[in-house]
Parts: C-alpha cells; structure tokens; sequence
C-alpha cells in the first residue's frame, strides 16, 4: 500500500502531492490528502470554486459547479501508471457514482464527461486506462509492456472503480448509494468487462457499440484495409464509394415505410454491388470487378481461414458512406489503421502482409485474448444483484458493426435466459461510431454531447438506466432527435425518431408527419 503524502509534505517536487492552500471551508477536500489509498499515488488534491476549468490542454470549460478534484495514479505493477480524476461536487451530490469510459488505445482523461457527471450531480471519475502516451489511435508506446495491455484490457477499470468510491466514501462520510458506468467503444467495452468480470462494481452500465470483442474489432479493420489493397484496382475512390451509398439508399430506404434517406432496416436490405458493376471500360457511374470484389469482402467480415469461424461480422447495408477508412488508396509505408495490437502479439516490425488469417488469429486469442476481450455471456451474477445493462448500436457503424454486439447479446439470452429482464438493445438508424450521421441519433448517448433533456428517462440513457435500476422502470422506447446544426443557442429540430427495445423497431403508421416520432409505433419486424 502506498500511503498519500501528509499536508505537511505538500512543496513542490514530483512525489509531493499538489494541495491547493484553502481555508477552512475547504478542509472537506484537502483532508483527503491525510489518507492511504491501496497502490494509489496522489499527485493533486484541489478545491475548486464554481466557475470556468482550465485542463491540463490549456482548453477552459465554462460553468463548472465548485468541487474536489482528486488525482492519482494507479500502480498495481511495477510497470503500471493509470492516472485517474476523481470529481467530487462540493454541494447537491446526489449521493451517486459514475464511472466514465474511455476510447481507442486510451492514454487521455475526458475533462468534458467529467465536468457533465459532475453537473448532474454525480461523484465522477475518469482513467486514461494506463495506455499514455498511447493516443485513441495509437498504442504502439505499449509495444512490449504486458502489465499495460492487462490494464488496458480491464484492470483501470476496475482499480478506478474501487479507488474513486473509497474517495467518495471518505469525502462524504458515507458510500454512493448507486453507482453507474457510461462508455461507448472502447468504453462500451470496459461496461462488458465490469458486467462479466466485476459484478458488485455497478449497479447499472450503459455499454454503446462495446468494443468488447477487442482482437475481433482490430481484425475486422485489417481485413477491411487490406481488401481494398490487394491490386492498386482494388482501392474504391471517394467518388465510387458515393456511388455505392447512393445506390443502396435508393434501394433501401423506404424498406421501413418512409422515404427519408436513412437505411432503417438494414436486416431486409438485399441490394447487390455487382449490378453497379462496369459493363465496359471504367468511368465514374460504375464500379469495377475489382472493386466489387472490394466491397463484397467488406461486407463479409473477416473469417477464420484455418475453422471457417466468421470472426467478425461485416457491416450493414447504409454504413458505405464511412468506409474511406478502409478503401482510399494506401500511400507508401501506410499502416493499419488502430493496428498497433498486432505489434503487441507479432513485434514492432510486424507487417500487415504476412498476416495468417488462420494461426496467427488463434495466436493472437491465446497471448492477448484474455486480457483485452470479454466475450463471457455469463453475466448471471451482474443480474442476480439486480445489475442492469443498457446498450446501443449505430446501425451505420463500419468501424464496429453491429453483428457483433447482436451475436453476443444472443449468447447472453443463450446462458442466462430471459435476459430481457435486466439488458435492453437499442439500435440507431443512420448513426455510425457511437454518434453522429444524418439522422435522428441524439438521446442522451453522449455525456460530452450537448444533452437534448437531460433528467428526461425517454431522451436520456443514463436517467433511463437510473429508472431501470432505482425503481424497476424498463425503458421500452426512447426518443432521438437530429438536429439543424451543432449550436443549442441557433439550432432547430429537424426530427425526431423512436428508439424502440430490440428485437422491436419503428414502424410508421401510414400517417402523420414522417419527421415526428409520434408517427411511429414499436412493432415486431417483418
């Protein structure tokens, strides 16, 4: 255990801890200092007034409630360094905890997510995972450091859990009544990690497009980037790759009853790439053969040469307008994108080209699968202490298609049962990675996001996981909205949209106004 450094030792010097000078009415926070905290390093106790926060990037965040803020790196090896925030409000707590995910490889903290939990009232807190200087798209700093990829995988996670609910305990005298976890991505995929592996850590957990099946996401965008690179004919152009979304909106589209350029029901969708395919030379109205065996690769997903396993599902029909990521063509020396994992398994000197998509998948499972995946359907005993879990899914999503989460969701009905009683699924039309599209994709999804209505159970996750949890409300259908721009101040409703619990989706009634969610009713698919 390694002890905090008492006031008295608080100069200057990098093991000192940082305690801001207060008066008395401070003393609530800086006492914090006086404590020990198990194989945590306090680096800054700080009480801070209401009003503009300044982050470590110099970028300032208006409105702040006053609070106390508690950092601390996390040291459960002699290689680990996961540097947590712990957000305390300094009045009208509401006697609950959130935990915060993160993103990509990780290696920064959420100072906006943070100030959001904190103005809902919640004690809050934040881990870089342990993965800096890595970035959200680069984790090659991890490239021979094992004890990181274990706290990147799971371990931050739970260690912020533990660390900032006994900061909680000992700032309030008392223990968070409830706690809760929102992340989305690599966040959704710590929700799935806490759920399987760490049960009496939350009592709810909103998990969005998880990215649970870590080694299968990061092989599914090789597979994706290398199709397109198989012959320079095999990239598909920005141009092209409109063509192709164009074209399967205008066949999909009213697939759901309504013309309004969105794919809603990307399950009925059968269009064919092949009848864009040239019938002679290239020109920009068509793909080539080539280029249709691109798309048709990326619409498989990658398999398991070696088992014929499908490793990763493909994405849905309606995502084409985000591929760039896959098919622009690669410069010289380009790498794959997110792909730093492989040099985790394989070395720094790995070359995407000489991957096996047979033993070097099952060795990639047997090295770094148990520390970065959480594939266990077994989430019994997150349910029989009344665990709650709410996950969403981009219906556009390329980067994480949503086959994926279905498939696990299926193997946790599989193991445990009706497990409508304590997980729901919303899927999201038109929204890709997490947020965004053009489409109704706003409802409360985002902590860093301007809310719609927040407090609002039907426009707000993470109320809507509070009903579910404190008072046995499941929440059956909630409401999207898109809007006319990003500024709440000038922006306008351009619709709104029913969010409807899976396996239900929105039907339109026949009548009304296409862009009002009270069109809509939640109806078994066809």
């Amino acid at each position: 255990m390694l002890a905090a450094v008492p006031l008295a030792s608080c100069g200057g010097g990098d093991d000192a801890v940082a305690v801001l000078p207060s008066p008395a009415a401070e003393q609530q926070c800086t006492q914090l200092a006086t404590h020990a905290f198990s194989d945590a390093k306090l680096l800054k106790i700080a009480h801070h007034a209401a009003g503009a926060f300044v982050t470590p990037t110099n970028a300032t965040i208006p409105a702040v409630p006053g609070f106390c803020q508690v950092s601390a790196s996390l040291q459960p090896s002699t290689d680990s360094d996961i540097r947590v925030e712990v957000w305390l409000p300094a009045a009208g707590w509401n006697g609950k905890y959130l935990g915060l995910g993160n993103g990509g490889y990780g290696g920064t903290l959420d100072y906006n997510a943070l100030a959001q939990g904190l103005a809902r009232g919640y004690a809050v807190a934040d881990t870089d995972m342990g993965t800096a200087p890595s970035t959200g798209t680069d984790g090659s700093p991890l490239i021979n450091h094992p004890e990181k990829w274990l706290d990147y995988g799971y371990r931050s996670t739970h260690l912020m859990t533990l660390f900032a609910k006994d900061v909680a305990s000992k700032y309030y005298a008392k223990s968070p009544a409830k706690s809760y976890f929102v992340g989305c991505s690599t966040g959704g995929g710590q929700g799935i990690h806490e759920a399987t592996q760490f049960p009496e850590d939350y009592d709810g957990i909103v998990a969005g497009a998880p990215g649970n099946n870590r080694l299968g996401a990061h092989q599914s965008v090789l597979w994706s980037w290398a199709a397109s690179k198989v012959s320079r004919e095999s990239a598909v152009p920005a141009a092209k790759l409109t063509l192709l979304a164009n074209s399967v909106v205008a066949a999909c589209d009213s697939l759901d009853g309504v013309t309004d350029g969105i794919v809603s029901r990307p399950d009925k969708c059968t269009f064919n790439p092949a009848v864009l395919q040239c019938s002679g030379a290239d020109n920009a109205s068509c793909l080539t053969a080539a280029q249709v065996t691109t798309v048709n690769a990326i619409y498989a997903g990658p398999r398991n040469l070696l088992t014929g396993e499908q490793i990763f599902p493909g994405p849905l029909a309606g995502s084409e307008a985000s591929w760039s990521l896959y098919t622009d063509a690669a410069a010289p020396g380009a790498t794959v994108p997110f792909g730093a994992i492989f040099n985790w398994v394989f070395g720094k000197d790995w070359d995407w080209h000489t991957f096996d998509w047979g033993q070097d998948v099952i060795t990639m499972q047997s090295s770094l699968g148990p520390m970065v995946n959480a594939v266990n359907p077994d989430v019994k005993a997150f349910r029989d202490r009344g665990g709650k879990l709410i996950t969403f899914q981009g219906l556009a999503d390329s980067l994480k298609p949503p086959g994926d989460l279905w498939r696990y969701l299926q193997n946790v009905e599989t193991t445990t049962g009706q497990s409508s009683s304590f997980v729901r699924l919303f899927n999201v039309p038109g929204m890709g990675h997490c947020r965004g599209g053009s489409a109704p994709t706003m409802f409360g999804n985002d902590l860093t996001a301007d809310s719609v209505a927040p407090g609002d159970p039907t426009r707000d996750l993470l109320t809507a996981l509070e009903q579910w949890v404190e008072k046995g409300v499941a929440p059956e259908r909630m409401v999207a909205t898109q809007f006319s721009g990003s500024d709440p101040s000038t922006r306008t409703v351009v619709s709104t949209r029913p969010l409807c619990a899976a396996p239900l989706v929105a039907k339109y009634k026949g009548s009304g106004d296409p862009n009002a969610e009270s069109s809509f009713t939640c109806a078994a698919p066809d």
